[in-house]
This record gives C-alpha cells, structure tokens and sequence, in this order.
C-alpha cells in the first residue's frame, strides 16, 4: 500500500472525541488513515480516486444525489494486509469493518495540507482571510497524500471544506489579515447540500 497516512484527520476539542461510524470495506481498497472516503452505491467504504484532481462525489456514488455517507477514515483499509493493523477484506473474509470519522456531522477536521490551485505539488500558506470559505479536497498523486486546494468547491458535486479557522505552528488562531504565520487549517466538510 503507497501513501501518507493522516493527511486530515479530525480537530479534537474537549472530551469525549469525534464520532466514528463502520461500514464494509470495498474488496479492492487500499487506503491510509486520514484518507477521503465515501460509502459507495453497495454500501462499502471505498477512498475516492485519486487521479490528481478533486474529489467528485460521482465518482464513488454514481446514484446519489444528496445526502451521501462518508468522511476520513479513521483507519487503513487495505485488502492486502494481514498483519492486524488493519480490517481486511479477501476472498474469506469480505465482511470487515473499516471506521470513518463522519462528515455532514459537525466534526472538524485539521490538516496542513493547503497547496495551489489546480496544483497539489505546490504548497501555500493559508492566509488568516480563508476563513469561512469553502475550497475543494483533493489527493497529491504523488504520494496520495489527502488536503485542501485553494479552489472554489462546489457542494453537491464535491467534498468541500468550509474553513473554520487558520493556527499558527503553536496550533493558535492567526488573525484575518495575517499571511504569512498560518500552517494548520480547521475545517468542517460539507458533502452534500443541506435541508433548509
């Protein structure tokens, strides 16, 4: 399995920690802890392609239209692991559950990975004026490395991260017009649109 684990993971505030659900893992998956992940049209935990461009919800849930499943997974999920470190789903044993932390949940997500638009090779320094906006996630095929790129989403097509807050390397919120400390973003994912 290639990849950098922990990519987003959740924002841990207070106690009690972030919700975490369980669905089947897809029979061909192999993907890292932190990764983007959806419940596909059979009801298994599939990590959305990643191809260099943004994650489209299509792509894994060719029928849905709102209200689909899905979050970082809080795990491996790798077919090809037997070692325990990881659910596995062969040829005896498609049943395995994986865990995901849930989005569309209120849960806030941390990464650090901000890079340019149209270009996850690139790496940019999350100015303290993003907040509130709602930009696209998307995996570096280099690495499938998951993260936020400084693109306009567009929720109901793609997974979006709506920006909350942007801290500094001692993990305290910058200022709006600060651009050059940020290094974490915080941020809830908006999947589908919302019921008014």
């Amino acid at each position: 399995m290639s990849g950098t684990a922990r990519g987003i993971m959740p924002f841990i505030t207070g106690s009690g920690g972030p919700r975490v659900r369980y669905g089947r893992l897809n029979a061909s998956e192999a993907f890292r802890e932190g990764a983007l992940v959806a419940i596909n049209d059979e009801g298994e935990v599939e990590e959305f392609p990643i191809d260099g461009s943004p994650a489209i919800i299509s792509d894994v849930c060719a029928t849905a239209t709102s209200g689909v499943l899905g979050g970082i997974s809080a795990m491996d999920g790798d077919t090809t692991r037997t070692d325990g470190f990881a659910r596995v789903a062969d040829g005896t044993f498609k049943s395995a559950l994986v865990s995901y932390y849930p989005w569309n949940d209120a849960t806030l997500f941390i990464t650090k990975n901000f890079w340019a638009t149209g270009d996850p090779t690139t790496d940019v320094i999350p100015p303290g004026t993003m907040v509130g906006d709602i930009y696209l996630i998307t995996a570096r095929a280099a690495d499938d490395l998951w993260g936020v790129e400084q693109t306009v989403g567009v929720p109901g097509t793609n997974p979006c991260a709506v920006v909350h807050q942007v801290l500094n390397s001692r993990m305290e919120p910058i200022g709006a017009t600060d651009t050059t400390t940020g290094v974490w973003i915080v941020f809830e994912i908006q999947a589908g649109l919302e019921a008014a």
